[in-house]
């Protein structure tokens, strides 16, 4: 049986992203103050929102 660990860490090589890190899955990346917009954009699947990411310092 594999390691899911290792899996992550195998992508995480193959998409050219930190391993360990999880910004490469968000499709938009925005400031947690535009939360409600992020989330009608995700819910709507407007600009091909998949995954919002909000945060603190942007």
């Amino acid at each position: 049986m594999s390691s899911p660990v290792r899996h992550m860490a195998q992508a995480g090589l193959t998409t050219g992203s930190t391993p360990g890190t999880t910004e490469h899955l968000a499709t938009h990346i925005m400031p947690l103050d535009q939360g409600p917009h992020g989330y009608e954009m995700f819910k709507n699947k407007q600009d091909g929102c998949v995954r919002a990411l909000f945060q603190l310092d942007r």
